[in-house]
């Protein structure tokens, strides 16, 4: 038999993907945090989303505001952590 083993090509295949499956992941983060806000408000779970929501529907800006800044710092500490891990990952990003 000529070439390389079975084995050898399918790590090679799941390593050359790896990037793309983390970023994917990473931008799946975000609708994680919109349908938490609608579970806790079709279930009315107590939570951070539905204390947002309850801000919105009393036109109140603090709870609003607290909810929108704290999912958006916490996005780009996914963010960060998945480009670290795809500069891990990925030996091109080394160059």
């Amino acid at each position: 038999m000529s070439g390389l083993s079975p084995r050898t090509v399918m790590w090679q295949a799941v390593r050359n993907s790896m990037p793309s499956i983390v970023t994917i992941i990473s931008v799946l983060y975000g609708f994680l945090i919109g349908g938490a806000v609608l579970v806790e408000i079709v279930f009315s779970w107590g939570g951070a989303g539905q204390y947002a929501i309850q801000g919105v529907l009393n036109n109140d800006i603090n709870p609003v505001l607290g909810f929108v800044v704290f999912s958006a710092v916490l996005c780009l500490f996914i963010y960060l952590i998945v480009d670290l891990i795809c500069f891990a990952i990925d030996p091109r990003m080394r160059a």
